[in-house]
């Protein structure tokens, strides 16, 4: 078996441009709608030192690159927090936060169900017609105890459950923007204190609608909340391909003989042995053995690609079969694997035209929705006084774009973790790189008809030549070497190989399949005692 030495290339190192900048994603919380995005990028782009900021509110995640000596990473933290949001650096696994934000969600959701059930039942008499059996209207005293239990029941959804709208609508205040919340929140709140008074004073309440809404926002908030949980997800569990340890041969070429090491401690440089089924750990450079390794995610080449000592073999991908020795190029951060999700965390950080236009236009809609619904309270107001504020809150709430500043980046959650799950960013990616491409040979049929044990003592040449010579419609001939082990019958060192019969110019009939694969069989048994393996 040849073993051939490499020397890894020299690592890329930063421009002086870019060498000076530090980069660094956080995981937001606190996040409302598009315009939470908004403020947030607004007031970090004002910090000093500040050369780019993206943000995504489909994420909850930002990107700020700035010159650290004019900004530290605890005040960029901190202009975020004097906004009344939370950010912090992210973590490769936001799990513990997601869980922790749903728990509080969900909580909030469940009152406002609850509540909401309760509600329309004690709704459910004023709306039907009188029955005479029962005299006719409600009493005024079970009307006003229905009106109280249906208070009670209402304020725990106005202070708890609908408490993230009021906070959005502060921050928007804050920063002197209109945020999605605030229509919303208007209607809450005119919503119970309307409702209130009706109450004690006298009149119709809308508990009912109250509750049923904050319900309904709640629960298409956790809708998308799962959407950018997913997208997340897809991105961890392309971090996750690359395995934890791998495999250090320290006193290679002197030594063979491997120990389990962390993948993070590995360097360029460093010798790693693969064995078959395991995830490659770095970037490398084949050095000794003969395999197959599955690069589908990074290359979309569905078919297994052959490694043989001088192959480039990439972070993420499984060695099929065979033993490989690998030299350690490129390791960390600096893989294929690593730049690939740092590219689709890039893409859902980035605002593209679509989403700064669904923006852009939901704060101007967002003004002409205020003034739209205090002209109708007005107009009613002339016509009839009693149906003023239901119409005016109507037109408020029922007007509001969230479906303009929510569904886009919602939907761009979406497609990237699908593509991510899928690997078709890591084929765009390759994409982007070539100008062209060179379609592969066309391989119309590959079998992979014999697996044979020989002796180690015989060469790869010497098995390659005497199969070659059996016919003349065997083009290439590739064996791969599997392991090492006791041959059963004569107890000597032995090598284990598939044979695989590829034909560049027509397929294999099922005839010459069949022949070919008896005559190499006999061959095989007669010139190297091997052992065929069914």
């Amino acid at each position: 078996m040849s073993s051939p030495h490499f020397s890894a290339p020299s690592a890329t190192t930063a421009s002086p441009d870019t060498a000076t900048l530090s980069t660094a994603q956080f995981a937001l919380s606190g996040m409302r709608c598009a315009a939470c995005a908004q403020i947030i990028e607004y007031r970090l782009r004002q910090l000093p030192g500040v050369e780019q900021v993206d943000i995504l509110y489909a994420a909850n995640r930002a990107e700020v690159k700035w010159q650290p000596q004019q900004l530290s990473l605890q005040a960029i933290i901190d202009s975020v927090v004097a906004l009344g949001y939370r950010a912090m650096p992210l973590a490769k696994d936001g799990s513990d936060t997601e869980k922790q934000q749903n728990k509080t969600l969900w909580w909030r959701i469940f009152i406002a169900g609850f509540a909401m059930m309760q509600v329309m039942m004690y709704a459910f008499p004023a709306w039907m017609e009188p029955v005479p059996s029962i005299d006719g209207d409600l009493t005024p005293d079970i009307d006003r105890l229905l009106k109280l239990a249906s208070f009670c029941l209402s304020v725990p959804v106005f202070f708890f459950s609908a408490w993230p709208f009021y906070q959005g609508v502060w921050r928007s205040l804050k920063q002197r923007q209109l945020g999605m919340d605030v229509p919303v929140s208007i209607g809450i709140i005119a919503t119970f204190v309307a409702s209130s008074w009706a109450t004690f004073a006298g009149g119709a309440v809308y508990y009912d609608s109250l509750v049923m809404f904050v319900f309904l926002l709640l629960l298409a908030r956790m809708v998308e909340a799962k959407v950018q949980q997913k997208s997340a997800q897809a991105l961890r569990e392309l971090t996750n391909l690359v395995p934890p340890q791998a495999l250090l041969c320290r006193h290679y070429p002197a030594s063979v003989d491997a120990e389990t090491v962390l993948a993070s401690s590995l360097q360029v440089g460093d010798v790693v042995l693969l064995q078959p089924g395991s995830a490659v750990p770095v970037d490398g450079v084949v050095l000794e053995g003969i395999g197959e390794c599955d690069e589908a995610l990074m290359t979309g080449e569905a078919q297994a690609v052959l490694k043989e000592p001088g192959a480039q073999v990439i972070a993420g991908a499984i060695n099929l079969s065979g033993r490989l020795l690998v030299r350690a190029e490129q390791v960390g951060e600096a893989t294929q694997i690593s730049h690939l999700v740092a590219m689709m965390a890039r893409a859902s950080a980035q605002k593209p035209a679509i989403l700064q236009v669904a923006d852009r236009h939901a704060s101007w809609f967002l003004a002409a929705i205020l003034a739209l619904s205090i002209a109708s309270g007005v107009v009613w107001s002339f016509i009839d006084l009693a149906r003023a504020l239901p119409i005016a809150l109507t037109v408020l709430v029922i007007t509001c774009p969230c479906a303009l500043s929510l569904a886009t980046p919602a939907v761009m959650a979406a497609v990237i973790g699908q593509l991510a799950k899928r690997g078709v960013l890591g084929l765009l990616e390759v994409g982007e790189k070539d100008s062209c491409y060179e379609p592969a040979p066309d391989y119309p049929e590959v079998k992979r008809d014999i697996a044979f044990l020989v002796d180690k003592k015989v060469s790869h040449e010497d098995i390659i030549n005497v199969i070659q010579s059996v016919d003349v419609l065997i083009k290439k001939i590739e064996l791969f070497d599997v392991y090492e082990g006791e041959k059963i019958e004569a107890g000597k060192k032995s090598v284990a190989y598939h044979l695989f019969l590829r034909h560049l110019e027509r397929t294999f009939t099922s005839a010459e399949v069949e022949a070919t694969r008896e005559k190499v069989k006999k061959i095989l048994r007669d010139k190297f005692n091997a052992e065929i393996r069914e």
